[in-house]
């Protein structure tokens, strides 16, 4: 049964994002890019929306409104960072990141990904793959800024 309604959940992602992803490339190589993984990251926050309330209007779950987590955590709060990297990193950047709610060596590395591009934007926060008062903040402003824009981090 749980096999069957991971197949469907697949199927239904692919299916929200297959028409931005097979339209012509446009101008800028980018924007069927962003408009792929909006619609990926819409799909997902759809089908999580069955398990948790609470979503933001950048359509990620919301966490604490601080907290500092890592590898091996667990939770609403690693769904809410692995959301957010979804949104702000472009796939040249770091690949789709599952939204699953574990924290294991790809969330982080996406993580650190995140916080050197925060840094060329003079962010000024440590690399170190954990979202803390540091890097949350950031990482909350960026997906809520790609939301509204389209724009990405890096």
């Amino acid at each position: 049964m749980r096999t069957a309604r991971n197949a469907l959940v697949i199927l239904a992602m692919l299916a929200a994002v297959w028409p931005a992803l097979a339209a012509p490339a446009q101008a800028s190589g980018t924007a069927n890019h962003t408009e792929g993984r909006t619609a990926l990251n819409q799909a997902s926050s759809a089908l999580e929306s069955g398990r948790d309330a609470g979503f933001r209007e950048a359509g990620c779950p919301r966490g604490p409104s601080t907290y500092d987590i890592g590898i091996g955590a667990t939770g609403t709060a690693v769904r809410e960072v692995q959301c957010l990297l979804n949104a702000t990193l472009s796939y040249s950047a770091y690949p789709y990141i599952p939204v699953n709610g574990s924290y294991d060596s790809f969330t982080a590395g996406g993580v650190q990904v995140f916080q050197t591009c925060a840094n060329y934007r003079h962010a000024g926060i440590g690399v170190d793959g954990r979202v803390g008062p540091q890097t949350l903040p950031h990482l909350r402003w960026w997906g809520q800024h790609t939301h509204d824009t389209g724009e990405v981090m890096c």
